[in-house]
This record gives C-alpha cells, sequence and structure tokens, in this order.
C-alpha cells in the first residue's frame, strides 16, 4: 500500500506537507476572523476614552470594565467552545492589545502634581480632588484585574476548571463583586 489518504495514515512527510498546504490556505480566514475580534475587543475599550471634550479625565466605570470582559469572554467561547480552541491564543494576543491600550489610557490621566501627594495632618485629613481621582483609577485597575484573573476558570474547561463558558449566559458569570 502506497497510502492514498484512504486506507489509513499517508506518509509522515506528506501528512505534513498537507497539513501546511491547508493552514496555508486558511490563513486568510483566520485572518480576518482575528481582525473582526480584535475590532470586537477595541470597541468597549475605545468607547471608555472618547474623544469629545470635556471626557478626557471621565474615569470608566464598573459597568464599563463588565462590558469589555463580557466581550471577551464571548469571543473566546466562540474560539474554545465553538470548535477551534487553537485560536484562543490567538484572540489573547487581541485581548492583550486592548488592556495594554486601557492601561496606557489609564496611566495617562493619574494626576502627579503637587496636591495629588500631599497630606494633611491630624484626624481631620480628607483626600484631595486629585487624590480621589487616582483612588478611582486604581479600583478601575482593581476590578480589570480581578476579572482577567477570572476569566480561565469561566471559559477553558478542565480540572478544577469552572466550565462556565458553555452556558453563554451574556457574561453574567463576570458580573459580581
Amino acid at each position: 500500500g502506497g497510502g492514498t489518504g484512504d486506507s489509513g495514515a499517508p506518509s509522515a512527510g506528506r501528512s505534513q506537507d498537507e497539513r501546511d498546504a491547508l493552514i496555508d490556505a486558511l490563513a486568510p480566514m483566520r485572518d480576518q476572523f482575528l481582525v473582526k475580534s480584535l475590532e470586537a475587543v477595541m470597541r468597549p475599550v475605545e468607547q471608555m476614552f472618547p474623544s469629545v471634550e470635556g471626557y478626557s479625565n471621565a474615569i470608566p466605570s464598573k459597568h464599563d470594565v463588565q462590558s469589555f470582559m463580557r466581550i471577551v469572554q464571548g469571543e473566546l467561547d466562540r474560539a474554545v467552545h465553538g470548535g477551534e480552541a487553537t485560536l484562543a491564543p490567538l484572540l489573547l494576543g487581541g485581548v492583550v492589545k486592548a488592556v495594554t491600550y486601557l492601561s496606557t489610557r489609564v496611566e495617562g490621566m493619574v494626576y502627579t502634581s503637587k496636591s495629588a501627594f500631599t497630606y494633611g495632618v491630624g484626624d481631620r485629613w480628607a483626600p484631595t480632588v486629585e487624590q480621589g481621582h487616582n483612588l478611582q483609577l486604581l479600583q478601575l485597575v482593581a476590578k480589570l484585574h480581578e476579572q482577567l484573573q477570572r476569566l480561565p476558570a469561566l471559559v477553558f474547561v478542565g480540572p478544577g476548571g469552572g466550565g462556565g463558558g458553555r452556558g453563554r449566559g451574556g457574561g453574567s458569570e463576570l458580573n459580581g463583586a
């Protein structure tokens, strides 16, 4: 038997060549899928930081973070539970880009003026406006961190994992405090 593909496993070299050819042929579809996924993940982050006058220092809300995380979970669910788990690492590259962009924007919003570092004396001290602003930014980043840590258990089914991805409950798993 000369291995036509019908009677059993073809030779190792031919099998690898066929696999490589198939991957090459599907690359444009994969790339288009990844572009659409990145657009979907970036959209809520871009909406957190509108380019409208007067909103340049508006701090995104907890709801904004939850909306972003629902979309991230949905994109990963689509890959992992849609039958193509090998796309998950590629999709996570887009998530990293979105989180990096969000982090850079938040970093740019931190007040570093003298009043951000001023501390009163005694028991009547209250934070300055700048300190309050920076604290809200810290709370936003902490919320994002918490939800990102919970993501693997919600999406990736495995020993000790949550397996919460199949329920497709609109990401409500991420809404908890």
